[in-house]
């Protein structure tokens, strides 16, 4: 059983039946600390994330004290997947519809920080690991992603319509 059939099977224990593309990728018990300050998750994250980067000015927008309880603590499941043709909008109605999560910056960030080398390990250089929940910023929608490019870790954010090719790989949580 390849790697890909073998995290379908996962999927499909976990209930969600259909995942229609070709890029996928399970990770269990990731452990999230939704009250790490926001520089500090970033600054973990990203070494290489410039002190004047969007991402470290939006603070207010992801209140991500209000997620992990009262403890601020979680170990979750997720999946992420990417493809050529995925449309933001789409893959996470997609993925609501077969009942998983959206999630959160500091899911994305806990991973990469977790996983410093999962582009590597994915074959995916440069690879942005997409939190799906979006933010309207004057009417847009926007997104904040951490991201591997080279030798260096970072993070960001960028407006959801920029999400369009298999370097961006959509991360959702299991329920």
């Amino acid at each position: 059983m390849s790697d890909r059939d073998s995290m379908r099977q996962v999927l499909r224990s976990w209930g969600v039946q259909h995942i229609p593309h070709d890029n996928l990728h399970v990770l269990s018990k990731v452990p999230v600390d939704f009250h790490m300050p926001w520089q500090e998750a970033i600054n973990r994250v990203g070494p290489n994330t410039s002190h004047d980067d969007e991402v470290r000015k939006v603070e207010a927008r992801f209140e991500t004290w209000k997620f992990g309880g009262e403890r601020g603590k979680m170990v979750s499941d997720y999946v992420f997947l990417s493809g050529e043709q995925l449309n933001y909008r789409l893959v996470c109605e997609s993925a609501r519809d077969q009942g998983l999560l959206l999630t959160e910056p500091h899911e994305a960030f806990a991973i990469a920080q977790n996983n410093p080398n999962l582009d590597d390990e994915l074959g995916a250089n440069p690879m942005y690991l997409v939190a799906t929940s979006a933010r309207s910023f004057d009417g847009a929608g926007m997104a904040c992603f951490a991201k591997w490019y080279g030798h260096q870790r970072g993070a960001g954010i960028e407006y959801t319509s920029a999400f369009t090719n298999d370097l961006y790989w959509f991360l959702f949580r299991r329920p």
